[in-house]
């Protein structure tokens, strides 16, 4: 995959907050950076439920390489 322009994606001090969904599978999410010169960082999670249970281990966010700085409330 690759992508155009990624200069123009947000990828750091990014919220996401207050997500619930039903899965019949282990779902998952998952952060992917593109490269050591555009990393994704400072990612801040609130209140992410799978099948309405709180989401607590930070196993559970799959992420490549190029991503730092988890943070999980």
């Amino acid at each position: 995959m690759t992508f155009e322009n990624y200069d123009t994606f947000i990828r750091d001090n990014i919220y996401f907050g207050d997500i619930d969904f039903t899965s019949k599978s282990n779902a998952l999410m998952f952060l992917s950076g593109y490269d050591s010169l555009h990393t994704v960082h400072d990612i801040y999670i609130d209140n992410f439920l799978i099948n309405g249970e709180k989401v607590t281990d930070m196993n559970l966010i799959g992420r490549n390489k190029f991503v730092k700085n988890i943070f999980m409330k």
